[in-house]
């Protein structure tokens, strides 16, 4: 719904993408907001914004920008690697699998060491 409503907007104002302009901020802003909730989830979201993001700047042609979200979606693949790491130590999964459900907030990293 958010991205119909942003679309609607930017294709007002005559924007180059509006879909996929609206679709990288409301994936960014779900994405902003399972971070601080501490969701791992928060990763997939930002990974599948960087993949779009990637291929956007590329298409307007905007080279280095689109360089740097390929950085940035390699720094959430290491996220998301490093936080199912510190699930599996934290959780106790004896086969390295996860346990839990999804949506379950990573612990606080300092509440461990103490």
């Amino acid at each position: 719904m958010a991205t119909a409503i942003m679309t609607a907007g930017l294709v007002r104002v005559d924007d180059a993408a509006p879909f996929w302009d609206a679709l990288t901020t409301a994936l960014s802003l779900g994405a902003q907001y399972l971070l601080t909730r501490k969701l791992i989830e928060n990763w997939l979201l930002w990974i599948s914004a960087d993949v779009i993001y990637v291929a956007l700047y590329a298409y307007k042609g905007l080279y280095l920008t689109s360089f740097l979200y390929a950085i940035f979606f390699a720094m959430c693949v290491a996220g998301l690697v490093q936080w199912r790491a510190s699930l599996r130590v934290t959780r106790g999964g004896a086969d390295g699998a996860l346990v839990g459900k999804p949506g379950v907030a990573l612990p606080d990293m300092e509440a461990r060491r103490a």
